[in-house]
């Protein structure tokens, strides 16, 4: 992220307390470890060209530091005034959700859906991230990433088109995917 992305961020703890953050970013900010897959595209001449996608995501090695910062600051913010924080955010082409505890009894929820754009990618895809996913990562101590499934799925990441709606009924949030071959998901409060 460039200065001004950083300066905006850092401004967010001497802003007024907010009940709710809504985050856009274009690539999630929790997620599977990656460092695994990363050192397996470097090994297979084949696969490197796949690794600069990698790099792109904040839990490339090459953005540890500053994913560790952007998580930090989030979780200081949600200390600062009791602020349940949501990210939305896609490029990984798959829908998907998962949660990090913040302290307090806050959670931050990130909410991944692809472009409708693009074309599905495969279901090994899915798994493969999936099964990384079981490997967990905790890149702030005491704070578990936890990859999840979306209402009526059985797997953590699933491969079809999507869109994603956020809904405020009473005050109370919640997340809906719309999937191309499932359809809509059950509303998932965050």
């Amino acid at each position: 992220m460039g200065r001004i992305g950083w300066e905006m961020m850092d401004g967010l703890l001497n802003a007024t307390p907010t009940r709710r953050l809504i985050v856009v970013s274009s690539v999630p900010l929790l997620g599977p470890r990656l460092s695994i897959l990363e050192a397996v595209m470097v090994a297979i001449p084949q696969m490197q060209k796949y690794e600069d996608d990698l790099r792109d995501q904040w839990q490339s090695r090459a953005h540890r530091s500053e994913w560790r910062r952007m998580l930090e600051l989030l979780r200081s913010i949600s200390e600062l005034g009791q602020t349940d924080i949501t990210i939305v955010s896609g490029e990984i082409h798959l829908a998907t959700r998962g949660t990090m505890p913040l302290g307090q009894g806050q959670v931050l929820h990130q909410l991944i859906a692809s472009g409708v754009a693009h074309r599905a990618p495969p279901n090994a895809w899915a798994r493969v991230l999936g099964w990384l996913a079981v490997l967990g990562d905790s890149p702030l101590s005491g704070a578990p990433i936890r990859m999840q499934g979306l209402p009526g799925q059985r797997r953590r990441y699933v491969a079809e088109r999507n869109t994603l709606t956020l809904r405020r009924v009473d005050g109370e949030w919640g997340a809906i995917w719309d999937l191309e071959q499932s359809g809509p998901t059950a509303p998932l409060p965050v």
